[in-house]
């Protein structure tokens, strides 16, 4: 006989039907979870963006990206780290997007920025 394996899952979408883009999925009862895109994320409360380990942005245009500067800031004294996947160009836009910081009042910070580039897709969606 086949055991079959649940996981409830909560989906919480960040913004309203006319918002830019993201999702949060949140495994029930765990700590962790998954952000899909990086949009409007005015409708995800604080502590729900630091529970955010993982980032998956389906392409990079700015609609998908808008939110990025508000989930960094809400985890940049986490000691987990954030892993960033999305398209080629990926690490590129993330490096850009870190440089253009001051970092002059983080020194304590232990919070680290992974980025993985996805083989496939491009840049331009």
């Amino acid at each position: 006989m086949t055991k079959f394996w649940t996981l409830p899952l909560e989906l919480k979408p960040a913004g309203g039907p006319f918002d830019d883009p993201a999702l949060l999925v949140a495994p029930t009862n765990c700590e962790l979870s998954i952000l899909f895109d990086c949009g409007t994320l005015h409708g995800l409360k604080t502590r729900d963006l630091q529970k955010v380990r993982w980032l998956f942005l389906t392409h990079l245009h700015i609609d998908h990206l808008i939110g990025f500067d508000h989930l960094l800031r809400v985890r940049l004294f986490s000691s987990l780290p954030l892993t960033v996947y999305g398209p080629c160009g990926t690490i590129d836009v993330i490096a850009h997007r870190l440089k253009g910081y001051a970092w002059n009042l983080t020194s304590g910070s232990p919070f680290k920025v992974r980025v993985f580039e996805c083989p496939t897709g491009g840049a331009n969606g």
